[in-house]
């Protein structure tokens, strides 16, 4: 387990609402300055550390999810991870199976 006082350069996954699906987030270091991004968007790691220091992912499943967000943005609108301030629900589970 990371401590929840100091961000750890790495790769995590983090839900931006309640029931919502897993979205990418990644906290790189470049000398001493830390940078966070979530779901494609740049945020302050130090804000953001809380909800990822229990979710460390490998890079090979954030690369997967990033991939996923990308491609459901540009081609499937209704997909789960083109919408992740939505609940999942099983009509949208449902509606990925198609």
């Amino acid at each position: 387990m990371h401590r929840i006082d100091t961000p750890m350069p790495g790769y995590y996954a983090t839900r931006l609402c309640k029931g919502g699906p897993l979205v990418p987030a990644k906290i790189t270091q470049d000398n001493w300055d830390l940078s966070c991004t979530i779901n494609g968007r740049d945020t302050d790691p130090y804000e953001a550390w809380p909800w990822l220091a229990g979710t460390p992912i490998s890079k090979e499943v954030f690369i997967e999810m990033e991939h996923r967000r990308i491609w459901a943005e540009r081609n499937a609108p209704w997909h789960y991870a083109a919408n992740p301030l939505r609940p999942i629900k099983t009509d949208d589970i449902l509606e990925t199976l198609k």
